[in-house]
């Protein structure tokens, strides 16, 4: 077996070498241009064998962070050259055969950062229901990875981010030890609700996945400090869950919300898919949106039809993907760092689906 088909083959000991290396890389220890200290001394240093050195050191070249010339040593390249050799992933869900359109948006936002720095990338997909070794497996295929979400990978991605392995999630909608930039979805909620009882709305539902998927948990506290700030007492018959994000469940839960003898003035939504099922069911009672029953969604994408009708909030797709790009690139250039959540502004789009209560309707509930 070949130093390079050995430095491949995972093991604990050259993963801690390259992980320390790394580390005094990031830190400025090894300056750009500048000779690592011998094997031996690396050795003594890391208290390990020259053998695992030799492995790490090896791997660290394949990587495209040092340049190894015999007779002379290793030798750090500067950052504008190490992404020659970089590899770099872009991790999707392998179940959809199309992506949704907020994931091709965050696609175009990495897509154009990468051509302009002049990284290649290629397109993983990954499986659901998870496997054993994926970790170990995306460790072999590249040497750096973007993520469109973590679709239930977060403990694999926390597990990247401890063997420091450059990992960044574009769009993060569970939050775990790793980088990535993100949308609170607990404030946009918490705005939509503000918004409402301002309005006079006070029975106000909330649709969409249960609080343990995705960002749903953070909407659900949004939903229930707002409510609280504005001194009104939750009623759990107006939250409903569906199972899945799209317009028939929306649709069918709007449908047992508008049939409830006290029914709400207000539905605020997790999606805009959501809010289009909601909007149709407003519609099929002989109800008016914006009048008699205000919709709120969030995205602004993935219903065509909502650009004239729909408030909501302007999901930031391609500027998640921008970002997410360049967080990877800061560590692929300067090396490990701590994990980092950046987040962006989804600003609120004010349409006609959302207006104030009519006064007898406002008196009836108050």
């Amino acid at each position: 077996m070949s130093d390079i088909e050995a430095a491949t083959k995972r093991s604990p000991v050259t993963d801690h070498v390259v992980a320390e290396l790394k580390k005094r890389i990031a830190s400025g220890v090894y300056k750009p241009h500048s000779y690592l200290p011998s094997e031996r001394i690396l050795s003594q240093e890391l208290q390990t064998s020259r053998r695992s050195v030799s492995l790490g050191l090896t791997r660290l070249q394949a990587e495209g962070i040092v340049v190894q010339t015999p007779g002379r040593g290793t030798r750090l390249l500067p950052p504008e050259d190490r992404h020659q050799q970089v590899v770099i992933g872009v991790a999707y869900l392998a179940a959809f055969s199309i992506l949704p359109l907020q994931l091709t948006h965050i696609l175009h936002g990495i897509e154009g950062v990468f051509r302009s720095r002049g990284y290649p990338y290629k397109l993983m997909p990954l499986d659901h229901p998870k496997r054993e070794g994926v970790v170990q497996e995306i460790m072999h295929q590249c040497n750096a990875l973007l993520c469109l979400h973590t679709f239930g990978y977060v403990e694999e991605m926390c597990e990247l981010e401890r063997k420091h392995f450059p990992i960044v999630v574009a769009g993060i909608e569970v939050m775990g030890e790793f980088s990535g930039t993100w949308v609170d979805h607990r404030k946009t909620t918490l705005a939509a609700v503000k918004v409402l009882t301002g309005m006079g709305h006070r029975r106000i539902a909330l649709i969409g996945c249960p609080p343990t998927q995705h960002f749903y948990g953070d909407a659900h506290e949004g939903y229930r400090a707002g409510l609280a700030e504005a001194g009104i007492l939750v009623d759990e018959s107006l939250i409903v869950g569906v199972r899945d994000c799209d317009t028939l469940a929306a649709y069918l839960a709007a449908r047992s919300l508008l049939a409830l003898p006290d029914r709400p003035t207000a539905i605020i939504t997790g999606r805009d898919l959501e809010a289009n099922g909601v909007c149709r069911a407003v519609n099929e009672a002989g109800l008016t949106v914006g009048r008699d029953v205000s919709v709120f969604g969030f995205d602004d994408n993935s219903w065509p039809g909502s650009q004239s009708l729909l408030t909501t909030f302007r999901e930031p797709c391609e500027e998640l993907g921008m970002a997410a790009a360049e967080m990877l690139v800061e560590r692929v250039l300067y090396g490990w760092r701590a994990p980092e959540h950046r987040e962006l502004e989804a600003p609120m789009i004010f349409r006609q689906s959302v207006g104030p209560v009519f006064a007898g309707v406002a008196a009836a509930h108050a």
